[in-house]
């Protein structure tokens, strides 16, 4: 997933903008996705730097890290490589907040705090709504 999205946010080349604009619209919409990676810094740098300045500034591991990801690959995600990428990120991130919230249900009924039952329970459906309707979304598996 993260070389996939490291690759997309530094295409330059026309025919593959899609993909990219895809990842950088993704990170500047939902930040909070992307904070538990690694290459969160350098995913940021690539998304809203101009395409003069992709290649200059941040951490030296970044740089290294991003060399490495592009020397491996020889061609630029497709727009659905990157809508993928984008997805499984967003799934892992409701499946966390899930285990979180499945920890402090149990622990607000034993306070027998009902209020904070309800709130729970209701952002655990709303999670569980949205998890759905991404396993609905994902292309068939080839």
């Amino acid at each position: 997933m993260e070389r996939v999205l490291l690759r997309a946010l530094s295409i330059d080349d026309p025919e593959f903008e899609a993909a990219r604009r895809l990842a950088a619209e993704a990170l500047a919409q939902q930040p909070a996705w992307f904070e538990h990676l690694g290459v969160f810094p350098a995913l940021q740098i690539l998304a809203f730097a101009g395409p003069a300045t992709r290649g200059s500034g941040g951490d030296p591991a970044q740089k290294a890290l991003l060399a490495e990801t592009l020397l491996k690959e020889n061609k630029p995600p497709t727009e659905s490589e990157v809508q993928s990428a984008i997805q499984e990120i967003q799934e892992r991130v409701i499946e966390g907040r899930l285990r979180e919230l499945r920890a402090l249900i149990p622990e607000a009924e034993r306070r027998g705090d009902f209020a904070e039952l309800a709130l729970l329970t209701q952002q655990k459906l709303d999670l569980d709504r949205s998890l759905r309707q991404l396993h609905n979304q994902k292309p068939p598996e080839q």
